[in-house]
């Protein structure tokens, strides 16, 4: 009887750690199989990341040429859905990868006759004018201060342009007649030698009238004290500033199918090209010195 005992206790014992065992074994299963799943959507993020920067970069190479006729054959209302992507797709706005592909829309801005940006403190902003037959361009700005608020800002233009052969430099400041750090509402004062324009007002916003002389190109506006809300407003339609690109990447299953069960399966990245010509940085200085002059002191 007592042998009977005995061997029952070891059958129990033999048990017992088979049964702990397996709760190991099903255990460790669950964790490896939880780390192939958080793998996989890893991979799915960054594979959909990656397809997406490259369809940006794709079109951030083109010219503008190439990307003017693409805004008209790849504009986003007409490639993505709520549900994902339209179908059929042009092919011209697809970029296929190994396991990803991406869908790239274009844009071009602004397609009015008014154009607005805001910028920071001491910041400039180069704003395209080739092509532009108006003789005058009106040039409102608010001051925005660190809050967010209204708040003082002087303006400096440099209105670049062709003259016959020559290309030539207009330079004037905007401030208002108004104590610094208070919101101006007294008028516009104009500061350059000669200058007879006539300072307007839209909306509360002090304004400027630039004079389009010879062949327009470009005009460099920089903000002063603090930052500002500028609007540019032209009598016919503004030239293109630039083009917004839209890319969607997206991973792909085997068969090209979507994997749209994923939440990492698609990214989206959005840039712009813009057309305006990029100054550089002595060019700024020489925006708001009062001579217009680089000195080595400054």
């Amino acid at each position: 009887m007592t042998k009977l005992t005995k061997s029952g206790q070891a059958l129990l014992i033999v048990i017992f750690a088979l049964s702990l065992g397996l709760v190991v074994l099903v255990g460790v299963s669950q964790r490896v199989v939880t780390t192939i799943r958080r793998t996989f959507v890893s991979n799915s993020y960054f594979k959909a990341q990656s397809a997406a920067e490259a369809g940006a970069e794709l079109f951030l190479t083109k010219d503008t040429t190439e990307l003017a006729s693409l805004a008209a054959t790849c504009q986003p209302a007409a490639l993505y859905t709520q549900e994902g992507f339209a179908s059929p797709l042009p092919s011209d706005c697809v970029l296929t990868l190994a396991e990803a592909k991406a869908v790239i829309g274009v844009e071009s801005y602004p397609d009015t006759v008014a154009y607005d940006f805001t910028i920071g403190a001491n910041s400039a902003m180069n704003v395209n004018l080739e092509g532009l037959t108006d003789s005058e361009l009106q040039v409102c700005w608010q001051g925005v201060g660190a809050s967010g608020g209204q708040a003082f800002a002087s303006v400096s233009a440099v209105y670049y342009y062709k003259d016959g052969s020559d290309y030539k430099a207009a330079r004037a400041l905007y401030e208002c007649d108004q104590p610094l750090n208070t919101w101006c509402t007294k008028p516009v004062v104009y500061h350059s030698a000669g200058a007879t324009e006539v300072p307007a007002s839209v909306g509360g916003r002090p304004c400027f009238d630039l004079s389009l002389d010879g062949e327009p190109r470009s005009v460099s506006l920089t903000t002063l004290a603090n930052g500002s809300a500028f609007s540019i407003i032209s009598t016919s339609a503004l030239p293109r500033q630039g083009f917004k690109i839209t890319s969607v990447g997206e991973v792909t299953a085997p068969d090209s199918s979507s994997l749209t069960g994923s939440i990492s399966a698609r990214k989206k990245v959005v840039v712009e090209k813009n057309l305006a010509p990029q100054l550089g940085p002595w060019f700024n200085f020489a925006a708001v010195s009062k001579t217009g002059s680089v000195s080595a002191d400054n």
